[in-house]
């Protein structure tokens, strides 16, 4: 496994000696063979379908069968089994992480110059500070760090056995809690936490009114020499299923209830990867 690991990191090496493209990594909790629309034509999700088949789908790749082991295996390239993380993803209250002991992407990909962020969803360890993105070679961190919470209002469990007793918010930017997340779904905080971070690359300010300005950042000329890596692990389709109520809209036919706000959830996902995509 270690070659594996040296001829991967190898390979990385090569392409960014050669170029420093910009890169944004999507990974998706708990998306079906047949809840994608190159599968399925009754799912709706106009702008991933567009990029799959624009580029190159992947129809005999494996993941792990749970999130945590998938994280883990994307961000040290090692299978889980090598790091602990065979097993299933660990309770909320349970002192473990990530050992620290192995590197990460962005903290390889850091020496070429470029600068990591990432959004979402986190669940590799927080009961100590190490364990943290921030400190993990990440520049700044935007989301949850639990295993998984609700959608609008991101209150999460501490303890499943004791769900009420132990309910506590779960969204942060960086170390610090963000309150500002509260009353907002998490697909629609992405894509503009996305939009804030291209902004402030390109030195645009934002308006206390008025925003940012109208228009696309433009990223085809973009500073090689100033890379950057977008890791954006989102929390859709993962349950507590719930979703804006617009996305319900999509899917008339469907009348199982479950079935119909986990579609929907698909589709919303799919329009925050749409707006990150318009704006560049």
């Amino acid at each position: 496994m270690r070659q594996i690991c040296y001829v991967f990191l190898y390979c990385v090496k090569v392409m960014l000696a050669a170029r420093k493209p910009n890169i944004v990594f999507i990974l998706v909790d708990d998306l079906g063979w047949n809840d994608v629309s190159w599968h399925n034509s009754e799912v709706v999700m106009p702008n991933l379908d567009a990029m799959a088949r624009s580029g190159l789908i992947l129809e005999q790749a494996y993941s792990q069968p749970t999130c945590s082991p998938t994280r883990a295996a994307l961000l040290t390239g090692y299978y889980p089994s090598r790091t602990g993380y065979q097993f299933m993803p660990p309770n909320n209250m349970e002192p473990i992480g990530l050992p620290t002991s192995f590197k990460l992407l962005p903290e390889y990909i850091a020496k070429f110059g470029y600068s990591s962020h990432a959004l979402g969803k986190w669940h590799l360890g927080h009961c100590n500070s190490e364990y943290l993105p921030t400190n993990r070679g990440f520049e700044s961190f935007y989301g949850f760090w639990n295993a998984m919470g609700f959608h609008k209002s991101h209150l999460t469990a501490g303890d499943l056995k004791n769900v009420w007793g132990s309910i506590g918010y779960d969204f942060h930017l960086n170390e610090q809690l963000s309150l500002g997340a509260i009353g907002r779904y998490t697909d629609d905080l992405i894509a503009e936490r996305v939009n804030d971070i291209l902004f402030k690359r390109n030195g645009i300010e934002k308006g206390w009114f008025s925003g940012y300005p109208d228009g696309k950042v433009q990223m085809e000329n973009h500073e090689e020499e100033d890379p950057f890596f977008l890791y954006l692990a989102y929390q859709s389709p993962h349950v507590p299923l719930q979703v804006d109520p617009k996305y319900l809209e999509l899917y008339p036919n469907e009348t199982d209830i479950s079935r119909k706000t986990y579609l929907a959830m698909v589709s919303s996902m799919d329009d925050s990867i749409g707006r990150i995509v318009e704006n560049m």
